[in-house]
């Protein structure tokens, strides 16, 4: 929305300064809605509204508001005060001035989402309050509230209920009647007119809940007083808030299924049976793997537990044993009961136990530890990810190591991917929550914590690409980046951590010097933060790695240095940028925003391949990246999209290469990404592959040592000649880029530009559609552009349809081809766009001579059906590419004999020449 806004703003410059530019009309009726699939805080859904109403209606953005715009001293860059989407009070009064516009006849507000219990009807009542006293004069907003039966209706005026369970009432009577009947057989005492009573109460007071009634017939079964009387008493008794049903079950389960519930949705993931059994019997005191086989708990007994006891309100268990809930409004109803004090509080005088969020995920952690620390899981050292001849991780091979290595040790993946997690989140609730065992696990340099970083390295951070490195030591500093734990880093640069790490002398290299000198902690904290690890990471380079948010922002507010760069053979010549950069995730934006927040450099070039930060978000297709990298939103100098790499790939080449990136295009388009910078593409890719072992040395001994330009010297050593291809170019030689090339002809038609910028091979975009995979779409698109010249010859005389016909005649079988309805389809595009059947190239060949040779009699007999005259004449220049007669925008070739005598028809049919129109 901020974004949105901000674009707006920047827009109403370029208006004309007139008292109102809005054409007069017929008032509006504004519809917005605010969608989700879980309960959200009254100002979440107050922003949602406004963002959709004001995306639809930009006229009504308020241009002038002080609690919005701040006064900047640019006015071309105004400056939105973001304190403002913080303020119920201030979106209200936004939405107010909205509802008491002159042009606004109707305002309708519609919410859809699970808002199940009282304390939500509360909020929206809030929320509506707010917004309605803010409305003053204007039009009263009318709200349309898609929910479960509540109270809405009592809380708050001037609203409508849709009833979501209205649907379910039909069922509802089904199932009423076939239990209340199933236990009519069983009593006797159940007559015929007291089954139908029961049924009416029972579907009555379900209201459309399924869970009510469950819990209801689940009472009925164990009634023995078949009164109807005590059976209404009894009924009536039944909670009707699904957060009391919930708690009732709860309460009446056994200890240790009520931690399973805290622990399933606490875990990070599913956690399976067979984990859940070892977790309970490290909980018991077992301590070693052959007492855990031998004393815990049966799987069996687990699952059945799960599916026939009290739990089944809560928990299913799906095929391939992994826990879940059974029913989404579960996971309300344990929120509530880990985040809402008063909860906690009253649990605990009734329980005497009911843990916290941070609680449980410290419990979780606890029992990782444990199980780390057991002597057999100790001596299991973690193999290294396995690697080709190239240093890329083999994926298949990788995964059967993993197989191996966790064999039968049922919690070791969980224990190692998972104990960051619970760490991490048991320090978040502001009250200091001691790990038992996490102080000896991390401070000394023992086989399990070596183990454990290794482990975590094979299945968590080295999965794909190329291999790093392992870790090169234990510095509580590493860790604490690669788990996104402040807590530890903390730790590792207080007065004790320092010490402890400078002693050891564990992974960062030349520190042991400083240890003499520990009584200066202040400046050897401000040092020690950026010094690197053996492969030449420092922490900040480690934290972007492993999508770090919190600690990345940590580092920087300790003093890392946000631009410094990798040094060693590996990856060398990245920033921070570049590892967050690279990132798909949510994670990688977040870590971008902050690394730009601190002046990191969006144009730094990594050493080897001479690569942007934004040639990174473009590869991994993160469009919030790439537009962070490109607009001016924290950082003084945006990303410029036209930068190459040392392959003479820009961020906007990359981008068109691959299917699925239109919105990426457009938006470098937007921010000057342009089409017609040309690039070195495919001899640099061949070079990159050679096994030179003369340039490998020349790198390694130069790849810590010497600057950018002579590593680039050594890049252009095995380059060769240039391709100058356009984006277009680039474009159109991948499949499933139709939407990118639409894209960039829209640029051109834009630009007002029709020009056949040609490669070194004299391809314009067309020779390249014809010659290239996506050759149907593409070439067509390009046709129907009327940008280029269906004749023009490359440097060996061959025009579009000659290279249609060379690439047919390459294949031997239509299976090779592909789809032959397609492949008539773009020969018939480029005979109708005026393609000459009779040019010949420097061989002597004509595309009718390319079918023939392949044996394409269903091409050859199309393109024979075009020729109305004799071949031209061989050329006679070889040397050089022919000229073709300057006869318009086509460069079509002289008549001969024949041509002249063509019927009216036949003339009107070539004048036409489909897309370019007439010769002239």
């Amino acid at each position: 929305m901020s974004s949105f806004l901000l674009k707006e703003k920047q827009k109403w410059a370029l208006l004309l300064d007139e008292p109102d530019w809005r054409p007069e009309g017929p008032k509006k009726s504004i519809v917005a809605g605010c969608f989700s699939s879980t309960p959200q805080t009254p100002i979440w859904i107050l922003r949602a509204l406004l963002y959709e109403i004001l995306r639809h209606n930009r006229d009504l953005i308020d241009k002038e508001s002080p609690d919005f715009w701040q006064v900047s001293s640019n006015p071309d860059q105004p400056t939105l005060n973001s304190d403002a989407f913080e303020s119920l009070d201030i979106l209200a009064k936004l939405l107010g001035s909205i509802a008491n516009h002159a042009d606004i006849d109707k305002l309708y507000l519609i919410i859809d989402g699970r808002y199940p219990n009282t304390r939500d009807a509360r909020n929206m009542s809030q929320l509506i309050s707010i917004v309605s006293s803010s409305c003053g004069g204007g039009v009263t907003p009318r709200w349309i509230i898609s929910t479960r039966p509540n109270g809405f209706d009592r809380w708050i005026d001037n609203i409508t209920t849709i009833n979501l369970f209205e649907r379910n009432r039909d069922d509802i009577v089904k199932v009423a009647k076939s239990r209340v009947k199933d236990l009519q057989r069983l009593h006797l005492a159940i007559t015929d007119s007291f089954a139908d009573e029961v049924v009416g109460i029972l579907t009555q007071r379900a209201d459309g809940m399924f869970l009510w009634l469950s819990l209801a017939l689940d009472s009925l079964e164990e009634t023995t007083i078949w009164d109807i009387k005590i059976v209404k008493e009894n009924l009536q008794g039944i909670p009707y808030d699904v957060q009391d049903i919930y708690g009732n079950i709860f309460d009446s389960a056994d200890r240790k299924m009520q931690t399973l519930l805290r622990w399933a949705f606490l875990a990070g993931r599913r956690l399976k049976v067979t984990e859940v059994v070892v977790m309970w019997a490290l909980v018991d005191g077992v301590r070693s793997i052959k007492e855990i086989e031998a004393k815990s708990l049966s799987p069996d007994s687990l699952r059945e537990s799960i599916k026939t006891g009290n739990m089944k309100a809560f928990l299913a268990l799906d095929d391939d044993d992994s826990i879940y809930a059974a029913h989404p409004s579960v996971k309300d109803f344990v929120e509530q009961m880990v985040d809402n004090p008063e909860q906690v509080q009253a649990r605990r005088k009734i329980t005497g136990t009911a843990p916290t969020r941070a609680e449980v995920h410290a419990q979780l952690a606890e029992i990782c530890l444990v199980y780390l620390n057991l002597d057999e899981i100790q001596s299991l050292p973690a193999p290294k990810p396995p690697t080709d001849e190239d240093g890329i991780i083999d994926k298949e091979k990788r995964d059967e190591e993993i197989r191996k290595y966790l064999g039968k040790y049922e919690f070791l993946e969980y224990s190692i991917k998972y104990l960051g997690l619970h760490l991490r989140e048991s320090g978040k609730s502001g009250i200091k929550i001691t790990v038992p065992g996490m102080e000896n696990f991390f401070e000394k340099s023992t086989s399990a914590l070596r183990n454990w970083v290794r482990g975590y390295d094979l299945l968590v951070r080295c999965t794909q690409g190329k291999y790093t490195g392992d870790s090169s030591g234990l510095s509580l500093l590493f860790i604490a980046a690669r788990l996104n734990l402040i807590s530890l880093a903390e730790h590792s640069l207080s007065s004790s951590g320092l010490q402890s790490g400078l002693m050891s002398g564990i992974s960062i290299p030349g520190v042991k010097t400083l240890a003499d000198s520990i009584s200066s902690v202040g400046m050897i904290r401000q040092k020690i933060i950026n010094f690197p690890d053996m492969k030449g990471w420092s922490p900040l380079h480690v934290a972007a790695d492993s999508e770090a948010v919190d600690i990345l922002a940590w580092l920087l507010n300790e003093g890392a240095a946000v631009d410094s760069i990798t040094i060693g053979v590996i990856r060398p010549g990245r920033t921070a940028l570049h590892f967050a950069s690279s990132k798909a995730s949510d994670n990688g934006v977040q870590m971008v925003q902050e690394l730009l927040k601190k002046g990191a450099n969006p144009g730094s070039l990594t050493t080897f391949g001479g690569n942007t930060p934004l040639h990174y978000a473009v590869q991994c297709g993160s469009l919030e990246t790439v537009k962070l990298l490109v607009r001016k939103t924290y950082q003084k100098t945006a990303a410029d999209p036209n930068v190459p790499n040392y392959s003479g790939m820009t961020a906007l080449h990359k981008a068109v290469s691959m299917p699925g990136l239109e919105a990426i295009v457009e938006v470098l388009l937007e921010y000057g990404g342009d089409p017609e910078k040309t690039s070195t593409l495919d001899r640099v890719g061949v070079a990159r592959e050679m096994k030179s072992l003369k340039l490998g040395s020349v790198i390694k001994n130069v790849a810590t040592s010497s600057p950018t330009s002579t590593l680039k010297a050594a890049t252009d050593a095995v380059r060769g000649p240039a391709g100058n291809q356009t984006a277009l170019h680039i474009a159109v030689r991948s499949a499933g880029t139709g939407e990118t090339v639409k894209l960039l002809l829209e640029w051109y038609k834009k630009a007002r530009l029709k020009r056949n910028t040609k490669d070194s091979n004299g391809y314009s975009a067309l020779h390249t559609a014809a010659a290239g995979v996506g050759c149907a779409t593409h070439t067509k698109l390009l046709l129907e552009s009327n940008l280029f010249d269906v004749n023009a010859q490359d440097n060996n005389g061959r025009t579009p349809l000659i290279l249609y016909a060379r690439r047919l005649s390459l294949h031997r079988s239509l299976a090779d081809l592909g789809d032959l309805s397609a492949l008539k389809e773009t020969l018939d595009a480029l005979l109708a766009a005026g393609a000459a059947v009779e040019i010949k190239d420097k061989e002597g060949k004509t595309a009718v001579d390319y079918v023939k040779s392949a044996g394409l009699t269903w091409a050859e007999r199309r393109l024979n059906s075009d020729v109305t005259g004799p071949l031209s004449p061989p050329l006679t220049d070889t040397s050089s590419p022919p000229t073709s007669p300057k006869k318009g925008i086509l460069g079509g070739i002289p008549s001969f004999g024949k041509d002249k005598e063509k019927s009216g028809k036949e003339k009107e049919k070539k004048s036409k020449g489909g897309f370019f129109g007439k010769s002239k």
